[in-house]
């Protein structure tokens, strides 16, 4: 079962509610302890863990690159399209995921080991940590057909797994 783990700012009962009655997946909560902390410290505590990170902080990939390691569990950012300028909610970060899952069945038993990905209402795009930083090699529009297979490659070889 894949581990998924809220941080601070996608920290929501809802959301782990969601995706936890499905029984796919394993949703854990950011802890009361490490409210506040700096990001620089959240990512050291929280990429060294078995959970895919998932954040709504669209900002993170790009203010603290270097503090991203290249060996993580996996990094997903949930936010809104370049076309819609809002700030991302609980609920449109639901229909997002859910969007995803929709197009996506197996997005519960996939790796996404080392995978940097932006999920927006509109978009997908996966990359991964090297040391010239974060390079993305897979964007594509959700309402195209036929990408998941290329998906599942791509979060396969950033895994360090065998491409079918």
């Amino acid at each position: 079962m894949t581990n998924f783990q809220l941080d601070e700012c996608s920290s929501s009962k809802a959301l782990r509610a969601d995706c936890n009655k499905q029984g796919l997946c394993s949703v854990r909560g950011y802890k009361k302890e490490h409210r506040g902390i700096p990001d620089v410290e959240m990512l050291r505590i929280y990429t060294a863990k078995d959970a895919v990170l998932l954040t709504f902080d669209k900002s993170m990939l790009v203010d603290h690159e270097r503090d991203i390691p290249s060996k993580n569990p996996g990094i997903i950012v949930i936010a809104h399209s370049a076309s819609n300028p809002r700030t991302i909610t609980e609920k449109s970060a639901r229909e997002i995921i859910n969007n995803f899952k929709a197009r996506f069945d197996r997005w519960h038993v996939v790796f996404w080991d080392n995978s940097i990905v932006t999920l927006t209402d509109e978009t997908l795009q996966v990359g991964q940590k090297s040391e010239n930083g974060i390079r993305f090699v897979l964007k594509i529009k959700l309402a195209e057909s036929g990408w998941q297979a290329e998906l599942e490659n791509i979060l396969l070889q950033n895994a360090g797994k065998s491409v079918r």
